[in-house]
C-alpha cells in the first residue's frame, strides 16, 4: 500500500502539506501499573506511532513528526473514560474513515470511544481544560451521615492546607480553589459509602487538584483513615464547562 500523504517520511526534505482538518478524538484508555506505561514525551510516541500506522493522511509538525495534541497529562495508574487528543490531516475524511483507521492501531488498553470534526483555527486543546471529573473507590466503607459532612465540610472551608513532594523539596500549597465538587457515589438507601465523585481544577498557575490529595483531606475530615482504591478520570472538562 501507498503511504498517504501527509504521512511520516523520515529524513524526508520535502515541506509536509498543509492541514486541512482537524478531528478530536475521545478514547478511553485502562489503568496500568506504575512503570508499566510510558509517560510524557514516550507516551506522545506512543500515539505518533499509532497515527502512522493508521495509513491516515497525517500533518507532520516542524521537526518530522505527526502533528497531534494530548490534552492533559493521565497517571499511569488512572484509568480515563474519555480523554482527548487532537489530531491534524492533510486531507479530509469523514468520521467513518478515522474510526476504522484508529481502531485497530490504537495504543494497548485504548478504545476509541468518537470523534469531532474540529475548526481548524480552535484554541489549542491543553489550553482549554479547565478541570477533571473522577470517580473514586474507597478501600474501606464508611459511614454515610459522616462522609456527606466530611464532603460538605470540605466544600466550606475557606483553606485546604496540603503538601506535595517535588524532587528532594516538599512544598504546601492550597487545595480548596483546586476542589470544585466532592459528593458520595452510593444510593441514597445504603447505610455506608464507599465511593467518591470528585471535581477538581485544572489550571495554568494554581496547578492540578489531584484526587487522591482529595481524598487524604476527605480522611482528615472524617477523623479516621480512609485511602482511594481504584481511580477513574471520568471527563475532561473545557473551559466552558467550569465557572470561576
Amino acid at each position: 500500500m501507498e503511504r498517504p500523504s501527509g504521512t511520516l517520511h523520515r529524513g524526508s526534505s520535502e515541506r509536509p502539506d498543509e492541514p486541512r482538518q482537524r478531528w478530536r478524538i475521545t478514547f478511553a484508555r485502562d489503568a496500568s501499573a506504575e512503570g508499566d506505561r510510558p509517560v510524557g514525551r514516550a507516551y506522545v510516541g506512543v500515539w505518533e506511532e499509532a497515527l502512522i500506522r493508521s495509513g491516515l493522511p497525517v500533518a507532520i509538525a516542524p521537526g518530522g513528526r505527526p502533528k497531534l495534541a494530548l490534552a492533559a497529562a493521565l497517571p499511569a495508574g488512572v484509568a480515563g473514560r474519555a480523554e482527548l487528543v487532537d489530531v491534524w490531516l492533510t486531507e479530509r475524511m469523514p468520521a467513518w474513515r478515522v474510526r476504522e483507521a484508529l481502531q485497530s492501531v490504537l495504543p494497548q488498553d485504548h478504545r476509541f470511544v468518537r470523534c469531532e470534526d474540529v475548526w481548524l483555527a480552535a484554541p489549542a486543546l491543553a489550553g482549554r481544560v479547565a478541570g477533571a471529573d473522577y470517580v473514586v473507590d474507597l478501600m474501606d466503607e464508611v459511614d454515610r451521615g459522616l462522609a456527606t459532612d466530611a464532603a460538605a465540610a470540605l466544600l466550606a472551608s475557606t483553606s485546604i492546607p496540603r503538601t506535595r513532594q517535588k524532587g528532594s523539596e516538599t512544598k504546601t500549597f492550597d487545595l480548596r480553589p483546586l476542589l470544585i465538587a466532592i459528593r458520595i457515589t452510593d444510593e441514597a438507601g445504603e447505610p455506608n459509602c464507599s465511593g467518591l465523585r470528585i471535581r477538581t481544577r485544572i489550571h495554568p498557575e494554581l496547578g492540578t487538584g489531584r484526587p487522591e490529595e482529595v481524598v487524604a483531606a476527605f480522611a482528615e475530615r472524617l477523623g479516621i483513615p480512609v485511602a482511594a482504591g481504584v481511580v477513574i478520570r471520568d471527563r475532561l472538562l473545557l473551559t466552558e464547562d467550569v465557572s470561576d
